[in-house]
């Protein structure tokens, strides 16, 4: 069976009819791949670059037992250019017209983001003991409530980055062995990468090593 999928700038979604069982997306190309949980909200990015992408769903049978479910090839789309997945929304950044028209209100350049985040956002210890490992970053909560865990502050972030039209990633892996998420934005002024950890700013803490496991 081939899955329903719709390209986009950037992104593809598909679209899979909720059941009781769970439900997980291998997204593979260029020799790499990364699971996804299927979600009310299922689009994600081309993060492999230009090629051709292998979709295959698997549906769980029981406990950690899944069957496959479905399978389809897609090519990759990049309207404006190869950044692109860095500039719209997925399920690991997930936001909407009114936190975009919000975020143009109150930052022009990447520089007003960091300087908004690190006087408005807090770090969420409570929220830390209590959350699963596994759970997606959630940008409303941190702009609702000011604070958030690691992974919503870069969440938070990088959908503020996005929003100002500076290609931004969600940048999960590991900070000191300790497991983190972070933040890499494009400077258009000098063609580079840079690495952004709103959450080391926050605790104004030091971070020596980065070990980068996937990004969104």
């Amino acid at each position: 069976m081939n899955l329903k999928v719709d390209i986009r700038d950037g992104v593809f979604e598909v679209f899979e009819l909720q059941e009781a069982k769970r439900k997980k997306l291998k997204v593979e190309c260029n020799n790499k791949s990364i699971f996804y949980d299927i979600t009310d909200y299922n689009v994600f990015p081309f993060s492999f670059g230009v090629g051709d992408y292998t979709l295959t769903l698997y549906q769980q049978v029981s406990g950690n037992k899944y069957r496959l479910a479905a399978k389809s090839t897609i090519s990759s789309y990049f309207d404006t250019d190869v950044y692109s997945p860095y500039l719209n929304p997925n399920q690991y950044v997930r936001y909407d017209a009114f936190f975009v028209a919000r975020m143009k209100n109150l930052a022009s350049i990447p520089i007003e983001v960091f300087t908004w985040v690190e006087k408005n956002l807090s770090y969420d210890y409570v929220r830390a003991h209590m959350v699963k490992k596994t759970i997606l970053p959630d940008v409303d909560y941190a702009l609702n409530f000011k604070r958030g865990i690691c992974q919503d502050l870069a969440a938070f972030t990088v959908a503020a980055l996005r929003s100002i039209g500076c290609p931004a990633k969600l940048v999960i892996g590991y900070a000191d062995g300790n497991y983190h998420a972070w933040v890499e934005y494009y400077d258009q002024s000098n063609l580079k990468w840079h690495l952004y950890d709103p959450t080391s700013r926050i605790l104004r803490s030091r971070v020596n090593e980065y070990e980068k496991e996937r990004w969104y």
